[in-house]
């Protein structure tokens, strides 16, 4: 799913970013949910989970079989506590975090083009979605990549995963 502030794919595929000479290969690993019990301060809302390895390449080559640095990241989203606006604060580790890369995560694989929603936060991240489940797959310089950046004016795309590289 391709959307006008992130991308989404299905767990164990990999989505691309690139930024000049900065590529990043994420592919979460899992989700789920976990149910709340509502509080005075606090909705019955769900706890949100996800887990994702990122791989990244920082010399330009786009190489990121041989990646400068990977890791394994976690994410959360937790009810908001308080009694009202604007006294309810947000719960949560909500930010992909690839080498330089500081994304935003919605449950529960989407990735931002940045941490936050607002237009002047469009620095030029660049989100290609493969249908790649290995590292050793990646191939940046495929030139079946599409590319998507941050653009309010685009409708939502669903498109089918055979159809994606």
């Amino acid at each position: 799913m391709i959307g006008t502030v992130s991308v989404s794919v299905p767990v164990g595929r990999f989505l691309l970013i690139r930024n000049g000479r900065d590529f990043c290969a994420v592919r979460f690993t899992e989700f789920h949910r976990e149910p709340n019990k509502a509080t005075r301060f606090s909705p019955p809302d769900d706890s949100q989970y996800a887990e994702y390895e990122w791989f990244y390449q920082g010399d330009g080559s786009g190489d990121l079989i041989k990646p400068v640095e990977s890791g394994h990241g976690k994410l959360y989203r937790k009810p908001a506590v308080g009694l009202f606006h604007p006294f309810v604060w947000p719960r949560g580790r909500n930010v992909v975090r690839c080498g330089p890369f500081r994304l935003g995560w919605d449950y529960p694989t989407q990735i931002g083009f940045n941490t936050t929603y607002r237009k002047e936060d469009d620095v030029g991240n660049e989100i290609a979605p493969t249908k790649w489940k290995e590292i050793r797959e990646v191939n940046t310089k495929d030139p079946r990549l599409k590319w998507y950046r941050l653009d309010y004016t685009r409708k939502e795309i669903d498109i089918p995963i055979e159809q994606v590289w």
